[in-house]
């Protein structure tokens, strides 16, 4: 009988007990290193043999359930059996306390996710293609987050405030955002998969959203077990790419929900210095009391993150250069007029762009003038960004006439020619000092070129490419080039 339970092809729900014994026994002895994690341990299509480690037994078992949910090339699933085993993945076991019903037994599913990091190289990848067959199959009908969930979307929005009997949370989404950072072979690209997974789903991205110091700022800022000032400064450049796509898809999938975000916590991205206009009259003709000189910004004592900022200022190539592709993106989407115009109203955005300008990588450079024309193509530029192109009128049309001059693309040629033109035509706002003053510092890069050749990888040019290189004038509220002259008051 002990052979057979080994040879039988066994039903769903026995598979899944069998794994969750298989598990315990595994994370009891501790995290096991597979010595020689041979294909056919890998094979869902047997069982282990008896006698197996626990790791070996585990990696099989994982195998088989990828098996029996998505078959392989000759094989089709049994449609019966993905229903059976989808559903027991998902079982919850609560206590029998009516009053205060914990969970006694978690989800399996919820279990081998959040053991992610014990698991063996190639029983990793196998949960990743699991996890992303069942949140595809989760993305349709209610959303109904209870102990009785059974599809992985449910599940996961339950388990976001779940303990188990020990006291261990269970957030599955948290734990897949502390994996990003992870040193561990294709811990954290497995994980970032598994996350771009989740944020399919509406449903959790807006709870992804409604707390982002567990979800979303680790991504900018330090996290447990990382050596930079986030996942988007990883010191490796395929983690910080990866972790550039997950926020990426974050903040572009579900647009209204993103648009929400941006302009609920603009704050703590972009700060909250506001550009003022010359401060109106009093009644009697005066300048009103306490106003501050005309054209000055308004800063609050409030200290504020900047998250953004620090991307933008990071010492890493690679985190400047995706965070203004990503910043070039999210400005020239419709959807974000909103924050397009708060964030183009910044002197302090202005200069950070005209220091960016002249990094001494031209892929950089290249990005920065996708963000740097939205600033000149505005025709309700305040008066502090007219003084700032006016400061430096001369110094910029020098620059800019001789830009990327090894660029020959027509439409390149033709914005350079429209923000040089616009620039030139730009008239002193009343009552602002606009004398000369040194330009803006360049940020260091070293090699940069070097570094340039080493991420060509990455393909196009991101903000610059056919999309982000458009001046949108439907971005903009009324037109460019001649029509942007001087903006009184």
């Amino acid at each position: 009988a002990g052979m057979e339970w080994f040879r039988r092809r066994k039903s769903p729900g026995e598979l899944v007990e069998v794994l969750r014994r298989d598990l315990d026994e595994l994370l009891t002895e501790g995290v096991e290193v597979v010595a020689e994690e041979r294909t056919e341990d890998a094979n869902g299509r047997e069982s282990p043999p008896p006698g197996a480690p626990p790791g070996i037994r585990v990696m099989r078992r994982i195998a088989q359930v990828k098996f029996m949910l998505m078959g392989e090339a000759d094989t089709k699933p049994s449609e019966r059996e993905v229903e059976e085993l989808s559903a027991a993945l998902m079982v919850t076991r609560l206590s029998d306390d009516a009053a205060r019903p914990d969970v006694q037994e978690p989800a399996l599913v919820i279990r081998l996710v959040m053991s992610l990091d014990a698991l063996p190289f190639e029983s990793r990848k196998h949960m990743q293609q699991i996890f992303s067959f069942l949140m595809r199959r989760s993305l349709t009908g209610d959303f109904q987050p209870t102990a009785e969930a059974r599809t992985l979307g449910e599940v996961l929005a339950f388990y976001r405030s779940v303990q188990d009997s020990a006291g261990n949370d269970l957030d599955v989404m948290h734990k897949l955002v502390e994996l990003c950072s992870s040193p561990a072979p294709g811990l954290a690209l497995n994980s970032g998969l598994m996350l771009r997974d989740v944020i399919r789903s509406e449903h959790l991205v807006r709870l992804l959203f409604a707390s982002p110091h567990r979800y979303i700022w680790p991504f900018f800022e330090m996290v447990p077990g990382s050596q930079s000032g986030g996942l988007l400064d990883a010191l490796k450049f395929d983690l910080a790419s990866d972790a550039f796509a997950t926020l990426r898809e974050l903040l572009t999938r579900h647009k209204q929900l993103a648009k929400e975000f941006l302009e609920s916590r603009y704050r703590d991205l972009f700060g909250d210095v506001e550009e003022a206009r010359p401060a109106p009259p009093t009644a009697a003709g005066g300048a009103a009391a306490g106003a501050p000189p005309a054209g000055a910004p308004q800063v609050t004592s409030e200290e504020r993150h900047r998250l953004y900022d620090a991307l933008l200022k990071s010492a890493n190539y690679v985190t400047r250069r995706q965070s203004l592709k990503l910043l070039g993106e999210l400005l020239l989407d419709r959807n974000n007029f909103g924050v397009m115009m708060k964030y183009i109203s910044s002197k302090r955005n202005l200069k950070q762009m005209m220091i960016l300008l002249r990094d001494e990588s031209k892929s950089i450079q290249f990005e920065a003038f996708h963000v740097f024309k939205v600033f000149v193509a505005n025709p309700r530029k305040p008066d502090t960004i007219i003084g700032t192109l006016v400061r430096n009128q001369k110094l910029l049309i020098q620059y800019l006439e001789h830009f990327h001059e090894d660029k020959q693309e027509t439409q390149f040629l033709e914005e350079k020619g429209l923000i040089i033109n616009t620039i030139r035509s730009l008239q002193p706002p009343p009552g602002v000092d606009v004398a000369m003053t040194p330009p803006p510092q360049a940020v260091g890069e070293g090699a940069a070129e070097a570094q340039d050749r080493a991420a060509a990888t990455e393909g196009g040019a991101g903000a610059g490419g056919t999309e982000g290189s458009r001046v949108q004038q439907q971005s903009v509220p009324g037109g460019t080039g001649q029509q942007q002259q001087q903006q009184g008051g």
